[in-house]
């Protein structure tokens, strides 16, 4: 019964910010779906979260960046060679 009352509560909520900043009354149905939105919006923005890599030092940064470099010239290389075998 309490998110039967939550949710007349945000309707009634929905209905007089409408109401007070445009002076026109919105369908229930319509509110029903603006308030459904703005859940589904505030459950999104919880479940995303960004990871931050944090480097000590920046011999720790050099050694990263060298890192994603180095493993992008090996798998090139690996597909150059792969191709070059793949059509003689």
């Amino acid at each position: 019964m309490s998110s039967k009352s939550n949710y007349k509560k945000k309707l009634e909520i929905f209905r007089t910010y409408y109401k007070t900043n445009t002076g026109e009354n919105l369908d229930d149905e319509l509110l029903h779906i603006i308030i459904k939105i703005s859940e589904a919006h505030a459950d999104l923005k919880k479940d995303i979260s960004t990871k931050k890599i944090v480097f000590l030092s920046a011999w720790d940064y050099f050694m990263f960046g060298l890192g994603s470099l180095v493993t992008a010239t090996i798998m090139s290389c690996f597909f150059i060679i792969l191709f070059l075998l793949l059509h003689k």
